[in-house]
């Protein structure tokens, strides 16, 4: 059951590492701007202006990617394990990838610990020779796990690193939950940062956090419901109301 649930775990991580990389943040052009102008100006972060390497307009919260060469609607950042932009199409994906990452570190640090744990129990109190001394000594917790780290070595590097990258990713993970619940993304937090430290420090600083909804849930439906699709669904739907009508005057 364990080595299923590994090859899972593993597989798991490796598909949403996969669809995450090849996933699209969104682009703006001039045909799909219609679609991501869902976002008012502030006039503090974002001012309404033409990207000069695009030569389309800026939405507010969009950035161009000087990696991509893209202006990419809701921007959070460039992740460079992914080689992609993480934006207002993509982002749920990024954090699925995130949550994935975390369950295997996790499951894999659970699974290193208990094979050295089950070893520890049986090798506690059993007789070891201290080549130091050439003497045999009782196996104490510290003698059997110096014996581990040598005897063991693979399992106790990997274990090691499994906890590093695992509390990692849960910090990463815990500051992007935090910016998807005060509807924020990673540029604008830096911005807003930028902000604050500039040279009118000392003057009150201006709204910055224009974006919030009134709960929670609002503004997570920003991120695994984006505004996009409904936008898209409705210029659809006008699309072929207009088309009805059209063929319905043409038979009259």
């Amino acid at each position: 059951t364990c080595r299923y649930l590994s090859l899972v775990a593993v597989l798991g991580a490796l598909h949403s590492f996969t669809v995450a990389s090849m996933s699209s943040p969104g682009i703006l052009l001039p045909q799909t701007l219609v679609y991501f102008d869902n976002y008012e100006y502030d006039d503090v972060l974002y001012r309404k202006r033409e990207c000069p390497t695009c030569q389309t307009i800026k939405l507010a919260r969009s950035k161009h990617c000087s990696v991509c060469n893209n202006c990419v609607p809701r921007f959070d950042h460039h992740c460079g394990w992914l080689n992609t932009c993480i934006g207002e199409r993509n982002h749920w994906v990024f954090l699925r990838f995130l949550m994935m990452n975390v369950l295997l570190c996790g499951y894999g640090s659970y699974v290193l610990f208990a094979i050295l744990h089950d070893e520890y129990k049986q090798l506690l109190g059993e007789p070891f020779l201290d080549e130091s001394t050439h003497t045999v000594v009782q196996g104490d917790p510290m003698v059997v796990v110096r014996y581990l780290v040598h005897a063991e070595a693979a399992v106790t590097v990997l274990f090691v690193l499994c906890v590093g990258m695992g509390f990692a990713l849960v910090c990463f993970s815990g500051f992007h939950l935090y910016l998807v619940s005060s509807n924020l993304t990673t540029n604008e937090f830096f911005k807003r940062r930028e902000l604050r430290r500039s040279q009118f420090a000392s003057q009150p600083c201006p709204h910055t956090h224009a974006y919030a909804l009134d709960s929670l849930v609002a503004n997570w439906r920003e991120v695994w419901a984006p505004r996009y699709k409904a936008k898209i669904f409705a210029v659809k739907m006008a699309a072929s109301m207009r088309s009805d009508h059209q063929k319905a005057v043409k038979s009259a």
